[in-house]
């Protein structure tokens, strides 16, 4: 059985856009970033995923004080 022409085209596009959208989706991830915190006259390297301020300082363990707020 032969299948038209536009069957042909329309499964092409749809796993084409199928594609499209999984590759926009791995590349929406937030890659690990290498982050230097200096804190109480020491430096802390850490590598991490985390897109604020405030989850890097929970991620290294860094609480603020009154006066760092």
């Amino acid at each position: 059985m032969d299948l038209p022409a536009t069957s042909f085209s329309q499964k092409s596009i749809y796993y084409l856009f199928l594609l499209l959208i999984i590759g926009l989706a791995t590349a929406c991830q937030p890659q690990p970033k290498q982050v230097s915190i200096e804190a109480d006259g020491t430096t802390k390297r850490i590598t991490t995923e985390a897109t604020t301020v405030r989850d890097v300082l929970d991620e290294a363990k860094i609480e603020l004080g009154q006066l760092d707020r």
